[in-house]
């Protein structure tokens, strides 16, 4: 029965991929119009990510877990990155390590972001450090329900693309941002797979 399910549940993933792969090839300048900045693909993630939170706060509902605060964080970390937010708040990305190197913005700024980051970065792995115990066996509870092992494939696809994005555009005959953003959508599907059955636990 538990196979059956994650069987079940792993399928909408298969799903997915095999489209992309026949939009890729049948309308290839459609799929560059789907991967644009700012484009259907890029808020269909956004849309995952927080139906994929909505999960997490429903199973923190019938019963948190130190797991539940750290997959709301990391959720919460990719709608910011994928919408821009700083961006589109502050008028330059303020996320990226060339912030940092900008001279035109004054140093006591650039000190005063590096310190929230470092804080705020610093707060979330003490909180994991502290609770590592709780972390480990919802892990172990998980990779036997199956929910964690679609949860890593989410992760491993969503995580190809980031040490490289630009080089990832000429590893394939395909439209620029295709093999990138098809990824990430994949890693999210296969992550809200794995929330919404946690959830049901």
């Amino acid at each position: 029965m538990r196979r059956r399910s994650l069987i079940l549940f792993a399928l909408p993933g298969v799903i997915v991929s095999a489209l992309l792969v026949v939009l890729a090839v049948v309308a290839p300048k459609f799929a560059g119009w789907m991967v644009e900045e700012d484009g259907p693909i890029e808020w269909m993630e956004v849309a995952l990510a927080l139906m994929a939170l909505g999960f997490v706060v429903r199973s923190a509902a019938r019963r948190f877990s130190p797991a539940d605060v750290l997959f709301a964080a990391t959720l919460a970390e990719m709608v910011v990155a994928e919408i821009d937010l700083d961006q589109r708040l502050f008028g330059m990305a303020v996320i990226d390590w060339k912030f940092f190197r900008r001279s035109a913005v004054p140093l006591p700024v650039r000190a005063l972001v590096a310190a929230a980051i470092v804080c705020a970065v610093g707060a979330f792995v003490v909180y994991c450090l502290l609770r590592w115990r709780a972390l480990w066996s919802e892990a172990w509870a998980g990779f036997s329900d199956g929910w964690a092992w679609m949860l890593l494939v989410g992760a491993v696809l969503y995580g190809i693309p980031q040490p490289c994005e630009r080089c990832m555009n000429y590893l394939l005959p395909l439209p620029t941002y295709f093999l990138e953003e098809s990824l990430e959508l994949l890693g999210l599907v296969y992550a809200i797979l794995a929330l919404a059955m946690r959830s049901r636990r």
